[in-house]
């Protein structure tokens, strides 16, 4: 066997003991990074009640941050009427979108 076979084969045997972690889903790295942003444990409220109330819109993830559904309805809440305008990165327009 050859000493580039040798190392593929190790490697390989590697990567099977120890396989890399999985990536976290999109919605718990958009959670991590909105609560590494604005959390203060000192302040008052969750890390959740602290993320809705962000005043921060020229944040990339500022539409995509975790808002609370109303416990008393199945309507949707100002999350859905957020999300019906999409920007469209490079010129800054909003483009509206019928639901």
């Amino acid at each position: 066997m050859s000493p580039m076979s040798a190392a593929l084969v190790a490697a390989h045997a590697a990567r099977k003991l120890n396989p890399p972690a999985p990536r976290p889903s999109s919605r718990k790295a958009i959670n991590a990074k909105c609560k590494d942003c604005i959390y203060d444990p000192v302040d008052g409220g969750t890390w959740r009640q602290q993320v809705e109330a962000c005043t921060s819109p020229d944040c990339a993830l500022f539409q995509l941050r975790p808002v609370s559904m109303p416990k008393d309805t199945k309507e949707p809440s100002t999350r859905c009427e957020r999300t019906t305008e999409a920007t469209i990165s490079g010129n800054g327009e909003a483009l509206a979108v019928d639901s």
